[in-house]
């Protein structure tokens, strides 16, 4: 709605478009506008239900992030959806919400598109000059503070530059506000050999078929797509145990999960 018009023609367009369309569910995802327009909908118009869909629980700059915002609406929305079971305890406890007010619905991908035969090998590890015995350690996700990539730069350090081990590539799929924080780090610890980042690629098949470990290192998650996707190509992953990881990943069976802690690398 921003992006369309003036904030004074939103709630007419909001109108119009629930009479037109005979709306008679509406949900909301990451729309702070959208809570703030629940009373409204609610009060005009008496039998619509509402639901939303919350990913995580926020990030230290976030303040709360949505969890925290949509509390204020609790009572203008029928059902809650969360895609983990930590979600869901953790806004019962934080914010009140009945629990039989909530629905854990898990984020899912296409396993036939993300299926390991179906994607040809040694593609990133040819462009890079790789060879088919070197070790690749892949970090896929938003170069942001909650997902600390910088992890990554300090892993790569010690297996490289301190334990000598120079048959190890890292590769850093995404964009975000680290994103030349992450750039500068490589430069510092002269792992351009070693490490690249490859902003965002729009089919992360190639590089996971190419990857022997992934290696999430978030201080907080929700779901993460790119887990799914690596699980069911069938990709080896150690993650920090938080959000909704342990959930997904079962400690020796199918991943390890590690204390995200001071001591986390």
């Amino acid at each position: 709605l921003p992006e369309m018009t003036e904030q004074i023609f939103h709630w007419n367009f909001i109108k119009y478009i629930i009479n037109t369309l005979n709306i008679n569910v509406i949900c909301i995802s990451n729309s702070i506008e959208g809570y703030e327009y629940l009373p409204l909908i609610k009060k005009k118009f008496k039998t619509i239900k509402t639901i939303d869909l919350l990913h995580g629980q926020g990030g230290k700059s976030e303040n709360g992030g949505f969890p925290r915002i949509s509390s204020k609406f609790d009572n203008f929305l029928d059902k809650r959806i969360v895609i983990n079971n930590y979600l869901k305890d953790y806004i019962i406890m934080n914010y009140g919400v009945a629990p039989n007010k909530i629905s854990v619905i898990y984020n899912g991908i296409d396993c036939n598109y993300f299926n390991n035969t179906k994607v040809e090998r040694y593609l990133f590890r040819n462009k890079f000059g790789l060879k088919q015995n070197d070790i690749v350690i892949s970090f896929i996700g938003r170069l942001s503070e909650e997902k600390h990539p910088e992890h990554v730069i300090e892993l790569a350090r010690i297996i490289i530059n301190e334990e000598g081990n120079n048959n190890y590539y890292f590769f850093i799929a995404g964009d975000g506000n680290k994103y030349n924080e992450i750039g500068q780090l490589i430069e510092k610890w002269d792992l351009q050999h070693n490490v690249f980042i490859l902003g965002v690629l729009n089919d992360v098949r190639p590089l996971l078929k190419d990857t022997d470990l992934l290696f999430v290192c978030s201080e907080m998650e929700g779901l993460p797509i790119v887990v799914l996707e690596a699980m069911a190509m069938g990709i080896p992953i150690v993650a920090s145990n938080v959000g909704g990881l342990p959930e997904m990943i079962e400690d020796g069976k199918n991943g390890n999960l590690i204390k995200y802690d001071n001591d986390f690398i």
